[in-house]
């Protein structure tokens, strides 16, 4: 199964740039928390707006996928997957969180 198999006629070389856009548009509006998955250097602009980048393979926490299907040596680009969350987005892990972040949950 190749690309024109997953994608046909419909393929796009422009959204990710598309959806960053709208992302930094409406990303710093606290009634949205956005996730916008992608690989390192695609989020700079993000990062710039106030968003968090989150390294997944560093962080132990992506193993395999489609890395799994290549064959030969290391094809994948496992190293490279980020996540960049938007300025409203709940802290994880660590991070402080202060009361006002949890208002979603307040009763």
């Amino acid at each position: 199964m190749g690309r024109g198999d997953l994608y046909g006629a419909h393929e796009s070389f422009s959204v990710a740039e598309e959806v960053r856009q709208w992302c930094l548009k409406v990303g710093d509006d606290p009634k949205w928390r956005i996730v916008y998955a992608g690989f390192d250097q695609e989020g700079e602009a993000l990062v710039e707006a106030g968003w968090r980048e989150i390294e997944w393979f560093r962080g132990g926490h992506l193993k395999g996928g489609m890395g799994n299907t290549s064959k030969g040596k290391k094809k994948n680009q496992q190293h490279r997957e980020r996540l960049w969350l938007s300025p409203h987005c709940l802290p994880i892990g660590g991070e402080a969180c202060d009361e006002s972040d949890m208002t979603l949950f307040a009763k």
